[in-house]
């Protein structure tokens, strides 16, 4: 059921507002794509425009290399599912999920046979005579997910559907997504304004601002190599340390860090996670640089530890965070040490 989705210099105008700005992007066959930005970054209209619910202004939307530009959004062969699930309150789930079908001029019977497999797939068969009023929200969305599936669509175009949902229903809606994938092979593009969403389902990360998309990667290498500041932040990375490549190194106050061999010689910013960075004590071998602790904030079973390095001669003091399990014995003013664990540097030139 699984076909390749193109936008081809996708571009749209809302009044005199420039929306979505020369957008190019492939979703290969039977995989995630995520598109993650802040609201208003246009990755809602780029997901209305691929189910054909808006015409672009300019440019090409490619399903399996056809030009479906002009295809109305029932001919486009797509499901897509929103934030509310949406469903008719006066239908039964099961009448729900086979409402496409049932337009589509099968009988009642096929419809409602075709409509319990989906339900089945994602967990609801026994809730197929109730009606919508009497689920509760994670039910609500898998009926939606179900129904969204009976289509049988080319391409799954999912809008921050688990957004409304608390963690721990966000978590069971991941892995019904993962099953679903390993069944289905559906192709996915996913409009979300969670890092960690689109970094547990995606394959791939297309982030955007203002329209534009900075960066599109697999989601290991955009969250450790960002093409810019800008992704770098969208992605949550918190450290951005100003020094000088030269000699195959990003020298800076947190030390003598290795670089890729590509890597520009000249002013650059080394990016690393807060998650690569590691606290040391004055008997580690490893090498490191040296500062001050200012902050040292709890999160559940993770602390946030901020430290200003020390800096050398003629360079400013810069103040890194790094991510640490459970809460250090530490406080601000107290002594510590920073070293980058096991891991090359990226940087971005200035």
């Amino acid at each position: 059921m699984s076909s390749s989705l193109s936008f081809e210099s996708i571009s749209h105008r809302f009044g005199t507002e420039q929306v979505l700005d020369d957008i190019t992007l492939t979703v290969p066959e039977s995989s995630c794509v995520a598109l993650l930005g802040a609201s208003g970054s246009g990755k809602s209209t780029l997901l209305r425009i691929a189910a054909g619910l808006l015409d672009p202004s300019a440019g090409a939307v490619l399903i399996d290399g056809e030009d479906v530009t002009a295809l109305d959004a029932e001919h486009r062969e797509s499901g897509l599912m929103f934030q509310r699930p949406l469903l008719f309150p006066h239908l039964s789930v099961v009448d729900n999920v086979a409402f496409a079908a049932r337009m589509a001029g099968r009988t009642k019977a096929e419809a409602r046979r075709q409509a319990r497999e989906y339900l089945e797939l994602v967990q609801l068969g026994e809730y197929a005579r109730r009606m919508p009023g009497e689920l509760s929200g994670g039910q609500e969305q898998r009926v939606a997910l179900a129904r969204a599936l009976a289509r049988q669509p080319r391409i799954l175009l999912l809008d921050e559907p688990f957004s409304s949902l608390d963690l721990r229903l966000r978590e069971d809606m991941y892995d019904l997504i993962d099953s679903i994938r390993d069944q289905l092979r559906p192709t996915i593009v996913l409009v979300t304004h969670d890092r960690r969403e689109a970094a547990i389902l995606a394959d791939t990360i297309a982030v955007l601002d203002h329209g534009r998309i900075l960066q599109h990667a697999p989601v290991a290498r955009i969250h450790h190599q960002p093409a810019s500041p800008a992704v770098n932040r969208i992605l949550g990375g918190l450290n951005e340390v100003p020094g000088v490549v030269r000699a195959g190194a990003h020298h800076s106050p947190l030390g003598r860090i290795p670089v890729p061999q590509d890597t520009p010689e000249g002013p650059g910013l080394l990016m690393p996670r807060q998650e690569s960075l590691q606290l040391t004590t004055d008997d580690d071998a490893r090498p490191g640089a040296r500062g001050t602790v200012t902050q040292v904030r709890p999160s559940g079973a993770h602390s946030l530890v901020r430290v200003e390095l020390e800096p050398g001669p003629g360079e400013a003091p810069v103040t890194v965070a790094i991510e640490v399990t459970g809460t250090p014995a530490l406080r601000p003013g107290d002594a510590a040490g920073v070293a980058l664990g096991g891991v090359v540097g990226w940087v971005v030139p200035l």
